[in-house]
């Protein structure tokens, strides 16, 4: 894309804008991505015109660019209800991927959602930043609390689950007409782990072993293949890495500070339960990313820790 191409200056002035609105208010008001989504059907409609004809094609820009705004939009707000993202970095990733066309990218187009080139070009980079800075700043509890998180409980239930259901998701993509690459699946399949984690968490073996069983006595043919298991080798590697780098995240930038030194915009990452005269804090010696985006989700901000700090129900 060329530097003075309009699609690439608009993108640089939402971005510029909204990562301005994001810092210094801590969200992304609603007429930033209002504004984002006018200006991206303006783009598709009369600069690009993806969406100038209208057709049900499936290889057509029109039918990729619903399909595409479609998936962003559901993909988006399932990573804040797992929390993964908040609200506003759901909204944004929606509004961003109508504004970029579908007809600009170059280099591994994938099928009916091509933004998830958008998602992998921005975890890679900051992936690798999270888990050095996150190791430099390790500490020993911190260390004993990563330990229970990769027990051995812990991995043998990965890996059913990521037998079990990585198959039935590559035949569900595969019936729906395009295909899924590894970085994408590893990212879905991570997403419904942490959901089955919020709602059957003490059940998740017993189902993975479930779905897993029923995958090799139907499909065994496919299975026992070489393809299939270095496929399923190398989701593994990168599912582990994914798990390193959402709690690496706590490594990078977590700081102990007392309540009068709380600033405005600060996450509060000690858990904080309702009790009947008012709340405790437990102190968490372990954050995850999860943690961190459900405390925002909670609203369990510096403001309100200082309230009920000064109304003695803390």
């Amino acid at each position: 894309m060329d530097f003075l191409d309009p699609i690439f200056i608009l993108i640089l002035i939402f971005g510029s804008v909204t990562s301005y609105i994001d810092i210094k208010y801590g969200k992304i008001k609603n007429i930033s991505v209002i504004l984002l989504l006018i200006v991206g059907l303006f783009v598709n409609i009369f600069l690009t015109k993806t969406l100038y004809t209208p057709s049900l094609d499936p290889s057509s820009y029109f039918f990729q660019t619903i399909t595409n705004f479609i998936i962003s939009t559901i993909l988006g707000f399932s990573l804040w209800f797992a929390g993964v993202f908040s609200e506003g970095d759901a909204k944004l990733f929606m509004g961003v991927s109508l504004l970029l066309p579908v007809s600009l990218y170059k280099y591994g187009y994938i099928s009916l959602f091509p933004a998830v080139a958008i998602l992998i070009n921005t975890v890679i980079p900051i992936a690798i930043f999270f888990i050095l800075k996150g190791l430099v700043n390790i500490k020993g509890e911190q260390i004993k609390s990563l330990k229970n998180i990769f027990n051995s409980k812990n991995f043998i239930t990965n890996i059913i689950f990521l037998f079990g259901f990585s198959f039935l998701l590559q035949n569900i993509f595969y019936n729906l007409g395009f295909g899924v690459n590894l970085f994408l699946q590893m990212f879905i399949l991570f997403i419904l782990m942490e959901v089955l984690n919020k709602y059957i968490k003490q059940n998740i073996l017993a189902l993975s072993i479930i779905v897993s069983l029923i995958v090799i006595i139907f499909f065994y043919t496919i299975i026992f293949s070489v393809q299939f298991i270095v496929q399923f080798l190398i989701l593994a590697v990168l599912f582990q890495i994914l798990v390193i780098i959402v709690y690496a995240i706590d490594f990078s930038f977590g700081k102990e500070v007392k309540i009068n030194q709380l600033k405005p915009g600060m996450v509060v990452g000690d858990k904080l339960v309702r009790v009947k005269d008012g709340y405790i804090m437990y102190k968490t010696p372990f954050l995850s990313l999860f943690d961190i985006f459900h405390s925002i989700r909670d609203n369990y901000s510096e403001n309100l820790i200082r309230k009920l700090s000064k109304q003695g129900r803390l």
